[in-house]
């Protein structure tokens, strides 16, 4: 692995902290590591002043960037007239923002609305709601169940499904498969005053 030159003074060079064998660069290592594919590895942090890192494709296209526009601020964008999306990854893709300013999240081909949830299972695809005042306070769930229904669900505490909604239309309030325009498990009340019934 060689070293970098560092000189001393004007006529005396030692080794600095940056080493470069050919292929892969190196920063701050006495012993350097294996990277993989990646082209250069720090150790500590690598600082970036009144400048962008360029992010370029294997064709050494550019596609992106990271900048600082100003204090506090962070900007990940793509490359103008891009067609591509940005992902972000947890062992698998976890969510893309697609150039049209769609996101989604467990899908990688979103509709028509601008933010999509998709997965599996009974909270694969729900829309998370929590109060987190300390007494009084609620998580609910919005999903799209595997039976098909929109669900409005209590997750906090006891788990309970309050009002389900069917493909056809059905509205269930306590009832997890309704099967009229408006089926209720429980006790109806009608008015401020009126009586109730079941």
């Amino acid at each position: 692995m060689n070293k970098i030159v560092k000189f001393t003074n004007a006529t005396v060079g030692g080794d600095s902290q940056i080493s470069d064998d050919g292929t892969f660069v190196h920063v701050g290592f006495a012993t350097p590591p294996s990277i993989g594919s990646y082209k250069l590895a720090s150790n500590g942090n690598i600082n970036i002043v009144n400048g962008q890192l360029g992010l370029f494709n294997s064709s050494n296209q550019f596609q992106g960037y990271l900048y600082n526009p100003s204090a506090g601020s962070l900007q990940l964008g793509l490359a103008s007239g891009s067609t591509g999306t940005l992902s972000f990854y947890n062992s698998a893709q976890a969510m893309t923002i697609f150039n049209t300013g769609k996101i989604a999240i467990g899908s990688l081909t979103p509709n028509a609305t601008k933010l999509e949830i998709q997965g599996t299972g009974y909270y694969g695809a729900a829309l998370g709601l929590r109060n987190t005042t300390s007494t009084t306070g609620n998580e609910w769930s919005i999903g799209s169940q595997d039976n098909g229904n929109l669900s409005f669900t209590k997750v906090s505490g006891t788990t309970t499904t309050n009002v389900s909604i069917s493909p056809e239309g059905y509205v269930g309030i306590g009832d997890l498969t309704p099967d009229a325009s408006l089926d209720v498990e429980g006790t109806v009340k009608i008015g401020a005053t009126g009586t109730s019934f079941t």
